[in-house]
């Protein structure tokens, strides 16, 4: 989940509520992320500098360990 940042901000809250929608949950992301077999579910948010470099690495080593496997025909 990307701008973690705006889940609180009230002008976002505001604009989402004029369109009756809502941020979502942490683990309504971690749910879907389940759901969708995805590798990882991570929030961040560069105007905070918060996971982000978490997020390059998680991404990073998914790749090389997708990589690994396909080579090793796993």
């Amino acid at each position: 989940g990307t701008k973690l940042d705006l889940r609180n901000d009230p002008s976002t809250l505001e604009q989402l509520t004029e369109k009756h929608q809502r941020p979502i949950a942490q683990s309504q992301g971690e749910y879907l992320a389940r759901i969708c077999s995805a590798k990882a579910y991570l929030e961040c948010s560069s105007m905070l500098n918060f996971n982000i470099r978490n997020v390059f690495e998680q991404a990073i080593e998914t790749y090389i360990l997708h990589e690994q496997r396909y080579r090793n025909g796993i």
